[in-house]
């Protein structure tokens, strides 16, 4: 025996921690530590030792192996090779000395280690510390320590804190873990009394650290994506392609798009096949994290081309250049540019700005915020005045004006923040916070304009030009010399539905009253922009007192004049970009910003056209009606679609027609004759005319106005009259179709071939039933929406009104794991212990029932509900026919009548709209369900109406010749007389879309507590913590 070696006798094992080591035969033979390692990797890692002594190997294992963990082959073949060469060689001429090469592994600092042989092996089991909590004081022995980690595996040591008891909140123990059985989360061990008996003991069970195993191959070291036996992917088949083409699109559906690693921070495409999986979502979560966003961009859209000629060439963007809110407050005005590649693979990226990035300032104008910390500072010094002498009066009141003055800048920064933010969603829980300065920012960056391509291709970076190019385009769209055409289009009266009658005329032409003028303006929403007076419509809600008489008196001077101030009717036009990255004027949307005096006039004449438009509007058009539903064009428009995927149908067409530029190109003259088309009065064409034809228009480019041009044409985008006045123009389109129909002739328009699925009104049109893969690019922005740095920088109370309002209902927010609440109880009212966010199951369903209501109730002023009794019920009863049958759509609506049908009742009056068979007026339900051969036993047709077996107020069934009949006629209802009704009994009283979310949604109990958390001063921020 070496030496050396003698001073450890006596002592505790340093693997094991066994009380005594009195040779080397405990090392080689007892010891649990150095056995299990040896047994393990002895047969399959040999090498030579570096060490210089048998004291320096034996220091060198006690303090690397002391409480640790076998994790990876590179500390095993450490360990192994020390007790494999103490025990083979005996002797302490095998650690030579010489110099190696320092070298790392499994980040330890050794020596070169040669002739490294390692083989494949099993392991199955690892030592690992694990924590016992609540953990009996009859327990805190070795003993019972052994038999409670018994239960998990075959215990080790404890640690020396442990074996001391100086720490009682849990024991940590290394035990010998099979990772093959699944391990338990806490352990029942009966513990002993002093009566004799035993209690049973329930004790908590934590792994610091587990090794990762694989599903795949069941060995431990490495997860299921690393497993080297998994089967490589294999790479993507090359198609050949007519002509090269650069996606510049979005394009939809699952296999033609496939988003880069960066792809996640913005939806653009590149050309290639997949999903989003894994890394880029984690790096987006990164991003999102880091609070950095893309800067606007300007050239070539792509950055990256794997420089290859033949089918298999590629473009992405890869390159980009991100910022956080920070950057954005300093230098607002800043973008980047993608110039071209040249000789390399990637385009280089240069960033610029107005100014040079150096010299930049941020205190370029002057901000509400500066008047904030001004103001606060005025108090902080006021308060420290009144801190030397608290009874001086007049520190008091130096103290109270401060408070006021930093409360009404305060105030007035906030309502800043409100309006340029757009952040309509936001009720409460966050006011002033880092949301609103980070969307401003935003919402700033993005709507700058650096450069602009005209027509020819000419591309312009300076800003002169740059405004040139907007307002040149804009003058020849909108101004240009106006032409006054005689335009008579009473030819087409024949077709229309109705032509406006005398008192129709009259209340139309009606003296306008002041309290139609003060509720047109209350009206106005005061998050909109202002015009170009700057006066937005919270000014003179807040001023009504003060400007009420005079604007009042204005407004009332029109109507009887019909003259309006070319100052009240100039517009500003702002440029919203269509898309990521404009490069032209054209993918812009003019926006008219128009003044609060205007939208005051042009609200009154609204209101007095809605009540008659219903009547002038065909079944066709249901936007901007009042009374339809513009989902109904969706639904009508899925049925037509209902079939175009099979190929043993007669073949069929449909014409989708894009009005380019609809509302910029509408003549004057061509409205005034659509309007004297349908009957409008003289007088109430006139205050129109003086409304559209009289405008003025500067271009507001990266927030200053620019140019001023009088109108020539066109609607404008913002005017609350514009909607109404274009359907009026495009019920004439309609006309005059009608008018081709019946002539028989034909209307022959230029068009591209196109395939589904189509977008229709945001949605998409689809010839069978909707996919997740169809939903996936809306709930990729819905993702984004609550996911993003929007929502990470707002408080828990703030991401409550964003689902309300923005997304309705989306189950998740930041972060990921087991909901400590179950989801039905956060979709329950505040009232009710939730968090007042709709259930979407719940709510898709009660939109729906209402287009079921309009079924039921045989609504047939919708082209729908008309559509839907002459193709889908032919004669049949909603409440009989198959829900087999029919699109998609419609078989989801009508397996919705199960749900209703409780709370709907049959008000029998003549019995002349009910059917006799098919509808529900009885309790037994529609009896040609209950009964099948009822009608013949009868002697009455299916087809029978209910009026009928009724006469003169009573009922006058047929001779009773079966038993069916019998048991109809013991519960017939009670006839009330007049006309049917059909009424609903649900929630609600009448029926609505809300009452209908009540029955798939009904209510629960209220809570005793959420008076607590809901009320005036109750901070929603702060009551999530409660």
């Amino acid at each position: 025996m070496d030496k050396p070696w003698l001073q450890h006798l006596g002592s505790e094992c340093v693997l094991c921690r066994a009380s005594t080591l009195e040779t080397h035969y405990h090392l080689f033979f007892s010891c649990p530590f150095a056995l299990e390692c040896l047994r393990e990797i002895r047969a399959t890692v040999t090498f030579h030792w570096p060490y210089s002594s048998w004291d320096t190997a034996i220091r060198w294992a006690a303090a690397r192996w002391r409480g640790k963990h076998v994790v990876n082959a590179s500390y095993k073949a450490l360990l192994a090779s020390l007790v494999y060469h103490l025990w083979e060689e005996r002797n302490y001429r095998i650690f030579q000395q010489t110099e190696r090469t320092p070298v790392v592994i499994a980040r330890v600092i050794v020596s070169e280690i040669r002739d490294l042989i390692i083989s494949k092996h099993m392991v199955d089991s690892v030592p690992v510390s694990i924590k016992l909590r609540h953990l009996p004081v009859e327990l805190w022995t070795n003993e019972g320590l052994s038999i409670v980690a018994s239960g998990i595996g075959r215990p080790l040591y404890p640690d020396a804190i442990t074996r001391a008891c100086t720490r009682l909140d849990f024991a940590r123990v290394c035990v010998m873990l099979d990772i093959s059985l699944k391990l338990p989360k806490h352990i029942v061990d009966m513990v002993p009394q002093e009566d004799g008996g035993e209690t049973a003991c329930k004790v908590d069970v934590e792994y610091e650290w587990l090794p990762p195993k694989c599903n795949t191959c069941m060995s431990l070291g490495h997860s299921m994506k690393g497993c080297p036996t998994m089967k490589p992917k294999q790479p993507p088949v090359s198609v050949k392609q007519q002509r090269p083409r650069l996606v510049r699109e979005p394009v939809r559906g699952i296999g033609r798009i496939r988003c880069s690693y960066l792809e996640r921070a913005g939806p653009e495409p590149q050309r290639s096949s997949g999903d989003i999986r894994g890394a880029a979502e984690e790096f987006q979560e990164c991003l999102w994290g880091m609070g950095l966003i893309t800067l606007p961009m300007q050239g070539e859209w792509f950055t990256w081309h794997n420089c290859s000629r033949d089918s298999r060439s590629l473009w992405k963007r890869l390159d980009r250049l991100l910022v956080n809110d920070c950057w954005l407050g300093c230098w607002p005005n800043t973008y980047y540019v993608s110039l071209n590649a040249r000789t390399s693979d990637h385009s280089p990226l240069v960033l610029r700005g107005d100014t040079p990035i150096q010299s930049s300032t941020a205190t370029e104008k002057r901000d509400l915020s500066n008047d904030v910390k001004l103001a606060a500072s005025f108090l902080d010094a006021a308060q420290n005045l009144l801190a030397q002498d608290r009874q001086n009066p007049i520190f008091l009141h130096l103290e109270f004006c401060c408070k006021m003055v930093l409360r009404l800048a305060t105030k007035l920064e906030q309502h800043m923040l409100h309006q340029r933010a757009k952040l309509a969603w936001m009720k409460g829980g966050d006011q002033c916070s880092r949301i609103f300065f980070r969307k401003v920012a935003k919402r700033r960056s993005s709507k700058r304009v650096f450069q602009i391509t005209d027509s020819t291709g000419q591309v312009f970076t300076t800003q002169p030009e740059v405004i040139s190019e907007f307002i040149t385009y804009y003058q020849s769209l909108l101004g240009g010399d106006r032409r006054d055409r005689l335009i008579d289009l009473l030819y087409f009266r024949q077709w229309a539905r109705h032509i406006i009658s005398e008192d129709e005329a009259l209340l139309l032409v009606q003296s306008v009253t002041p309290g139609e003028i003060k509720q047109a303006v209350f009206d106005i929403d005061e998050s909109k922009a202002p015009g170009p007076d700057g006066y937005s419509s919270g000014f003179f809600k807040a001023a009504w007192p003060i400007v009420g008489e005079e604007v009042t008196r204005a407004i009332m001077e029109f109507f009887v004049t019909g003259r309006l101030l070319k100052q009240v009717n100039s517009t500003l036009i702002l440029l919203i970009p269509k898309v990521n990255t404009p490069t032209v004027v054209a993918e812009f949307w003019p926006i008219s910003c128009c003044n609060v005096l205007y939208k005051v006039i042009t609200k009154i004449l609204v209101q007095r056209m809605r009540g008659i438009l219903d009547k002038l509007i065909s079944p066709s058009q249901n936007a901007f009606v009042p009374g339809r539903s513009i989902g109904e064009n969706i639904l009508l428009a899925q049925e037509l679609f209902n079939g175009y995927n099979q190929q043993h149908l007669p073949p069929r067409c449909a014409l989708k027609v894009d009005l380019r530029k609809a509302y910029d190109t509408v003549e004057w003259d061509f409205l005034s004759a659509v309007l004297a088309l349908f009957g409008f009065p003289k007088q109430f064409i006139l205050w129109i005319e003086e409304c559209v034809t009289m405008p003025s228009f500067s271009v507001c480019l990266n927030g200053s106005p620019h140019g001023f041009f009088r109108g020539a044409r066109g609607l404008r985008q913002g005017d609350p009259m514009s909607p109404y006045l274009f359907v009026l123009v495009m019920e004439v389109l309609t006309l005059y179709s009608n008018s081709l129909t019946k002539m028989e002739d034909s209307l022959i328009i230029g068009t591209v071939e196109g395939h589904l699925p189509l977008h229709y009104l945001g949605l998409l049109l689809l010839a069978s039933r909707l996919s997740i893969a169809d939903c996936k690019p809306i709930l990729q922005k819905i993702d984004s929406r609550i996911r993003g740095w929007d929502g990470i920088m707002l408080s828990f109370a703030g991401r409550v009104q964003l689902i309300k309002s923005v997304l309705t209902a989306l189950q998740g927010c930041t972060g990921v794991g087991y909901a400590k609440v179950s989801w039905q109880q956060v979709c329950r009212p505040v009232t009710e212990g939730g968090l007042g966010i709709r259930d979407l199951l719940a709510l898709n369903r009660g939109l729906m029932s209402r287009h079921l209501w309009r079924v039921i109730t045989a609504d047939r002023s919708s082209i729908w509900v008309d559509w839907i009794f002459h193709y889908r019920l032919r004669g049949n009863s909603i409440w009989t026919v198959s829900d087999r049958s029919g699109s998609w759509e419609w078989r989801k609506l009508v397996r919705l009548r199960v749900c209703l049908r409780p709370f709907i009742v049959y008000k029998i009056g003549s019995g002349t709209s009910f059917s006799l068979c098919h509808n529900p007026w009885h309790e037994l339900g529609p009896l040609i369900l209950r009964f099948p051969l009822g009608p013949r036993h009868s002697a009455t047709s299916a087809t029978a109406l209910l009026s009928t077996v009724i006469m003169e107020g009573s009922w006058n069934w047929p001779p009773i010749t079966n038993i069916e009949s019998i048991e109809i006629t013991n519960s017939l209802p009670i006839i009330h007389g007049g006309i049917d009704r059909i009424l609903w009994m649900g929630p609600g009283g009448s029926f609505s879309s809300a009452a209908a979310y009540d029955v798939f949604h009904p209510p629960g109990p209220k809570v005793d507590w959420s008076s607590l958390l809901v009320g005036t001063f109750k901070i929603p921020r702060h009551r999530f913590i409660l």
